[in-house]
Order: C-alpha cells, then sequence, then structure tokens
C-alpha cells in the first residue's frame, strides 16, 4: 500500500489547510449484535461488547480503521479495567502519544482513585492535566517569583521615560518595515498623552480601539503616561460590545485611527469624546491648532447611542 503522508499534503498547501474539516473529532456509538457469548462482558447492569477497529487487507496485511483510537480491557480474572492508545505515526510523535496516555491517567487517577476531587458534585473542568514533572515546574517558578524583590521595578511609564533618555537612538519600537527610535516614540506618545490630560482626570479609564499597528503602541503609552487606566477593545466585536464595554468602564475617551472610527457614532453630545490618533500624531499639535479645532478631532458620542 502507498500513500502520501499528511504532514505532506499539509506543507504544501500552508495557507488553504491551516484548519482542515476533514481533521475534525467525531464520536461515533455503535449498536453490534453478537451470537458468541465469548464476545459479550457484563458488568453491573451494563453490557459491553468488542467491537473491530481494524481491517483485513489481504492475508498477511491487517489496517487499522482509526488514525487515533482509545480501547479499555476489562480483566475478568481481576476485575480491572486496563486502556490502550493506537496512533499513526504519520499524524502523531511518539513523544505526543505518550504524553496523551500520560495525561489520560492523571484524569483517571484523580477520578478513581484520590479522594480529592468529588466525582458526583464537581464539573470534569476542575480536573487536572498536568504531569508530576510540569507540576514541579510550576512550584519552582513559584518559588523564584516570591523571592523576586518587585520594589525595585518603577512603574511602566517611568521605566518608558528613563529608558527613552538612556538610549535615545536605539530601537523601540518595530513593525514590518516601519520602525521608530526611544526619542522618536517618546515624542508621539508625549503628544497624545498631553492632550488627553488635558481632557481627563487622573486614575480615569481611558478606551482604545486600534488594529495592529505603532499607532497601537503610541496610544497604550500615552494613556498610562497620561495618568490614565488603559482599556482594549478589539475593532473584531461589533458595535453594540464595544458600546457595552465603554458603558460598563464608564470611560470618557476612546481612542481609535481612521480603520476604526466607524465602529462608533458620531453625535453632538459630549458624553464621550472619541479621539481619532491620526489627527493627533499630525504635526499640526505643536502649533495648538489642536486645542482650537476639537471638531476635527473629536467625534463625541452620548451614552444614548452607546446603550
Amino acid at each position: 500500500m502507498s500513500y502520501f503522508p499528511l504532514q505532506l499534503i499539509l506543507a504544501q498547501h500552508p495557507n488553504t489547510l491551516t484548519t482542515p474539516a476533514f481533521l475534525d473529532t467525531s464520536f461515533e456509538y455503535t449498536s453490534t449484535e453478537h451470537s458468541i457469548d465469548q464476545d459479550q462482558i457484563s458488568i453491573g447492569e451494563a453490557m459491553l461488547a468488542a467491537v473491530p477497529y481494524s481491517i483485513q487487507v489481504t492475508t498477511d496485511e491487517i489496517v487499522s480503521k482509526f488514525d487515533f483510537s482509545l480501547r479499555f480491557q476489562y480483566d475478568k480474572a481481576t476485575e480491572q479495567f486496563s486502556y490502550q492508545i493506537d496512533a499513526s505515526l504519520d499524524l502523531f510523535d511518539k513523544k505526543t502519544v505518550q504524553t496523551i496516555g500520560q495525561r489520560f491517567y492523571i484524569i483517571l487517577q484523580q477520578l478513581f482513585l484520590l479522594d480529592n476531587f468529588d466525582i458526583t458534585h464537581q464539573p470534569i473542568y476542575e480536573l487536572s492535566l498536568l504531569l508530576p514533572d510540569e507540576v514541579r515546574h510550576i512550584k519552582s517558578i513559584n518559588n523564584i517569583t516570591s523571592q523576586m524583590n518587585f520594589e525595585s521595578l518603577g512603574c511602566l511609564k517611568y521605566e518608558f521615560i528613563q529608558q527613552s533618555f538612556t538610549h535615545p537612538q536605539k530601537i523601540s519600537v518595530c513593525l514590518d518595515e516601519q520602525s521608530l527610535s526611544y526619542a522618536e516614540l517618546f515624542a508621539q506618545v508625549y503628544k497624545v498623552a498631553a492632550y488627553l490630560g488635558k481632557r481627563q482626570h487622573p486614575n480615569e479609564i481611558i478606551c482604545q480601539c486600534v488594529e495592529r499597528s505603532i499607532e497601537m503602541i503610541i496610544g497604550q503609552l500615552a494613556i498610562v503616561v497620561s495618568g490614565a487606566c488603559y482599556c482594549a477593545l478589539s475593532s473584531d466585536d461589533p458595535p453594540a460590545r464595544l458600546a457595552a464595554l465603554v458603558t460598563q468602564t464608564k470611560a470618557n475617551i476612546i481612542l481609535v485611527h481612521p480603520a476604526t472610527t466607524n465602529l462608533f457614532t458620531t453625535t453632538t453630545s459630549t458624553d464621550q469624546r472619541v479621539i481619532n490618533l491620526h489627527y493627533c500624531l499630525l504635526d499640526k499639535i505643536n502649533n495648538n491648532i489642536i486645542d482650537t479645532d476639537d471638531n476635527a478631532l473629536l467625534c463625541p458620542v452620548s451614552a444614548d447611542d452607546l446603550a
């Protein structure tokens, strides 16, 4: 039998087969009838029967029907269950299958051998999937963290300002072919932070709905430097969801850029202000035009429009 390994098929189509439909997991429940009593066993009130999991291709060749299967075996003499995992080496690495088996054993151990899980009242998602070596690793990380002196770590905005003055010519942010030095980033952040500082009180929440860009980093730092609290909004959310988040956080200012401006309704009310970062970063802000021409920068939104 000749075949083309699945890894090579997926490698040839990295974009079109990122989540191929034929890899979806399915569960099949099959009813079978057996005339031979040896193929059936009863455990309490349950009657279990063996179901074939392989196909006889030729006289000398047997092929498994499934790429991944979990089989349970019951020993009548010892009244014990055992399980076996069979997986195709074309799809699974041997170490991966071993890890899956170990995690499954951890689940069974918590369900039937340990007393720290109430099988009748606790939800199954509370079961731990961590292996013993992973538990030890997490504990070692926690011990290291508890010994760290966090008092030596400064506030984000002070660390950013200090870094900008210490290494002004070093690259601070890079995206695709764009980059800014610390001096350039500090200048842009200061522009927006100075503008925000005149229009909000310390510790107020400012939302930002900006797609992945350098402007997103500038907006984040500007909010923190201005003394406000940063709240991220996703442009993938529908306008109703964004409106609900703005209402819940009681934010008075929302930072956007041209690609996300249409997610917020423009009205004449001044309950909430939608500020376009693109205009804030224009050079005309240095000429104080920004303070006198709010209509070019602000899109007021009322609470009724955000409800």
